[in-house]
């Protein structure tokens, strides 16, 4: 009878243990999903060039007087966006795009801490493995890098052009797409006491698999060459022959319209790949095929109004935006069926 206690009371602090990480982990879900939209943003409101220079410690702090705003409006002033675009721009305006900017990387700070500092007291407190610790620190260390990139996404276009380098506009984007599905796959496995298969998983399921981390992050990444180039309607305001496809010089990377296609292309791919997916593997379960196809649907409405609404529609930009941060959630979505179908649970819940 004190055994079965002991186990009954070990049971239930392992369970208390796993209740608070997977809380935490879908914590740190949520504040990367919220920061791509804000990243969208600051993108489609032009604020992402505010802030001239990148400071990891220092640049938490903002300007607090009129003496430092003059400082920083005077640095933005030296760059092409304001010299070409933005020079009948206030003191007052700069503030604007100044804040979105500055709390873009707030953002982006508090989500590093909000990942490091859990982790760490979990260890010191013996509530995860060391395993999970080191497996924890290797991803929440692609946050660093993703400051990183971020910041040299906003040195492109700081000399020489008037906006960042779309490739590195579309690399940020996946990047961050990368960390939010390390960090989800971490809580799907906490979260259900999920085997660590997932080779074994990719190997039964290579369709499935294939889509789910391949076909819907091409797809996201040339959405972000096309958000880049700001080509949104322009091919359906514009003459077609500038439209036309090139194959040589999509691969010589001398035509920026292609990458639309390619993005519309990969559209109808994926659309009939959830079908195939919803059918062979989901058949019986309803919910699954419901949930996919009502995001999927909203995806697709999304990018067609984006596409066809008149550039001077008030809300083109946040459908834009919205669009943007679906495809992370489609891509939820995918991952947990993906891990639904293919892991088994390694402890049954009482």
């Amino acid at each position: 009878m004190l055994n079965s206690f002991k186990i009954r009371r070990k049971e239930n602090l392992k369970m208390k243990n796993k209740n608070q990480i997977s809380l935490w982990l879908f914590l740190c879900v949520i504040l990367i999903f919220c920061i791509v939209g804000i990243g969208g943003t600051t993108r489609i409101t032009h604020s992402g060039l505010s802030i001239t220079e990148w400071k990891p410690i220092v640049g938490m702090i903002p300007p607090f007087d009129e003496k430092n705003w003059n400082i920083e409006f005077e640095k933005y002033k030296h760059i092409p966006e304001f010299q070409f675009i933005n020079n009948q721009m206030t003191l007052s305006d700069f503030k604007k795009i100044y804040f979105l900017e500055y709390f873009h990387r707030l953002i982006g700070r508090v989500i590093f801490f909000v990942c490091m500092i859990p982790l760490f007291l979990f260890f010191a407190f013996k509530k995860i493995e060391k395993k999970f610790f080191f497996q924890m620190i290797c991803i929440f260390s692609l946050i660093g890098i993703q400051g990183l990139i971020g910041w040299l996404m906003v040195k492109s276009g700081l000399v020489g052009r008037t906006s960042v380098n779309e490739y590195w506009l579309a690399f940020h984007l996946c990047f961050a797409l990368l960390i939010f599905s390390s960090i989800f796959i971490q809580f799907l496995k906490v979260f259900f006491n999920y085997l660590d298969s997932i080779f074994l998983a990719i190997k039964k399921n290579k369709f499935l698999f294939f889509v789910t981390f391949i076909v819907l992050p091409m797809q996201i990444f040339f959405g972000g060459l096309t958000a880049g180039i700001r080509i949104m309607n322009f091919c359906y305001q514009n003459s077609h022959d500038i439209c036309n496809f090139s194959f040589t010089q999509t691969i010589a990377f001398q035509s920026e319209i292609p990458f639309f296609y390619f993005h519309k292309l990969i559209a109808f791919i994926l659309f009939f790949s959830i079908i195939y997916i919803s059918f062979f593997y989901f058949k019986k379960n309803i919910k699954a095929i419901l949930s996919l196809f009502l995001f999927l649907i909203i995806q697709i409405i999304l990018g067609v109004l984006v596409i066809f609404l008149p550039q001077e529609f008030l809300y083109i930009n946040y459908f834009a935006v919205i669009h943007q941060m679906n495809g992370f959630f489609l891509e939820a979505i995918l991952m947990y069926l993906f891990a639904k179908q293919n892991i088994k649970p390694s402890v049954k819940s009482s």
